[in-house]
């Protein structure tokens, strides 16, 4: 009777043991089933492109000049600047339009401010004496906006540059300082970030005349 019990007893557990084996196997082939199962297609959203900010550099100037005159009525435009730390596409160098850095200067004070153009918005900074006796040339010599001071830049050497280096910054100068040749010029310069090669252009800001071509 004994062994007739011991016999039952293990029949039940062979049969307790094929359940749990066949359990585990269809849990399993049920995960990999799941893990299997084709993912149904979405759509990707890119990133939106880079677009152009901020204005023109005469534009931008125009918004600043009054600041400036609210400061000394004599205030004259001696520099101006703007920079694109990192130009991934030249569309947002087309238009010439950025956040721009404007410098006026007052004979009467000896003196100089920095003024800001940020979303349209100007602001002056604190002014500083200048030493120096600056002979600024009139505003109206100011014939090149930066959009075409640009167009020029690309069109001599800029479009290459771009096409053939990454990670490029960007920058513009005008200067209203009277120098050797007694021109308003921009100063546009491209400079890799990974290789160091650059390409600067100097631009008469009243004709468009290249006054000088630099790569490295």
């Amino acid at each position: 009777m004994r062994r007739l019990d011991w016999l039952i007893a293990f029949g039940l557990f062979l049969v307790l043991l094929t359940a749990v084996i066949l359990g585990i196997f269809f849990w399993q082939q049920s995960r990999l089933n799941l893990e299997l199962t084709p993912v149904p297609n979405t759509t990707l959203v890119a990133n939106n492109p880079a677009v152009a900010t901020g204005e023109t550099a005469l534009l931008a100037f125009g918004r600043s000049q009054n600041r400036a005159l609210a400061w000394q009525a004599d205030a004259v435009l001696i520099a101006g600047e703007a920079t694109w730390p990192f130009v991934d596409t030249m569309d947002i160098l087309l238009e010439g339009r950025e956040d721009w850095n404007f410098t006026f200067y007052s004979a009467a004070q000896q003196a100089a401010v920095g003024a800001t153009v940020v979303d349209k918005n100007p602001s002056l900074g604190d002014p500083y004496p200048v030493a120096d006796v600056l002979q600024p040339l009139g505003i109206e010599g100011w014939q090149l906006d930066s959009d075409a001071a640009v167009r020029i830049f690309l069109a001599n050497g800029g479009t290459q540059f771009f096409q053939s280096e990454s990670y490029v910054t960007f920058f513009m100068q005008l200067s209203m300082v009277a120098n050797n040749n007694g021109r308003i010029e921009w100063l546009l310069a491209a400079v890799s970030q990974q290789t160091g090669h650059s390409l600067t252009l100097r631009i008469d800001a009243t004709s468009g005349e290249i006054l000088d071509i630099q790569q490295g």
